[in-house]
């Protein structure tokens, strides 16, 4: 019963966690609603959607891969943590680089642009502490990063609101988000070192074998962000911002209501990969 009160205490400090997120959030968008709207908001959710597209070309499912091998009961840990960190470090400084080239190809204007390629950068913090992730869930202490993620979205609210109150713009409000989410990295990646020792390890035969191990699961990730966030991209293409606005609000439902199913799959994952060869009836 001890492991099944652990899952139990995450499931529920998560969902309070991420309740008051939620509310946070809203917070967050009323002021920048109000601030940017219609027409800027729609510029925000397109940059979100490049952010969202960054996380799917870049994921190539190493988290996925790096939480089951973890999770196996003769895992050395602390390697295959920092050769996964590692290699999703360089592909997040190599969609860093990209972004550029991808805003000069579109038409999009200038703020929007500079929006994306912070995304960007903001992305290669937020990819970093994702891929953490898998650590905590295997001790089955993903409190911790819900804890992280809440002070990171508290210091986000803060910082958009002064940007509002003091009318520092658009770029403003994408250098927020990117401070919140380097803040956030910080805090789960002091708090990883509970668990193991996570360094850059220049391992190119290691990162062939994840590869091939994690691209079908990255091809799917893929996929599925062209079903969610494909048609916000396509939208701001076709459509004015405006229009953006109004169905990039709507959606941030849909986006916190996947949060529930997905954070109990997240918790029971490393213990299926640990059980499923060793101890059948337990898994």
């Amino acid at each position: 019963m001890a492991l099944a009160k652990r899952i139990a205490f995450n499931v529920a400090y998560n969902s309070v966690a991420k309740v008051i997120s939620t509310v946070l959030a809203l917070v967050s968008v009323g002021f920048i609603t109000r601030y940017l709207g219609k027409e800027g908001f729609g510029n925000y959710s397109t940059v979100l959607a490049f952010f969202a597209f960054f996380s799917a070309a870049a994921d190539l499912g190493i988290y996925s891969i790096a939480t089951r091998e973890i999770s196996r009961s003769d895992a050395n840990e602390s390697r295959v943590m920092s050769d996964a960190f590692s290699l999703r470090l360089l592909i997040s400084l190599a969609m860093l680089l990209i972004a550029p080239l991808i805003v000069w190809a579109l038409p999009y204007s200038h703020e929007v642009s500079v929006g994306i390629v912070i995304a960007a950068a903001t992305f290669v913090f937020a990819s970093s502490y994702g891929l953490l992730n898998g650590l905590f869930q295997k001790h089955i202490a993903m409190n911790r990063v819900a804890t992280a993620e809440l002070v990171g979205k508290v210091i986000q609210v803060a910082l958009v609101a002064m940007v509002v109150s003091k009318n520092l713009g658009f770029i403003s409000i994408m250098l927020a988000f990117f401070l919140s989410t380097a803040i956030t990295f910080a805090i789960v990646f002091v708090d990883s070192r509970k668990f193991t020792t996570i360094s850059f390890r220049w391992s190119p035969a290691a990162w062939r074998v994840l590869i091939r191990e994690s691209l079908p699961m990255g091809i799917s990730v893929f996929v599925t962000f062209l079903y969610f966030k494909l048609d916000t991209i396509l939208l701001s293409v076709m459509r004015p911002s405006a229009d953006v606005g109004i169905y990039g609000v709507a959606y941030k439902v849909i986006e916190n209501l996947t949060f529930f199913p997905g954070m109990v799959v997240g918790l029971v994952f490393p213990l299926f990969s640990r059980h499923i060869f060793s101890d059948p009836e337990q898994f």
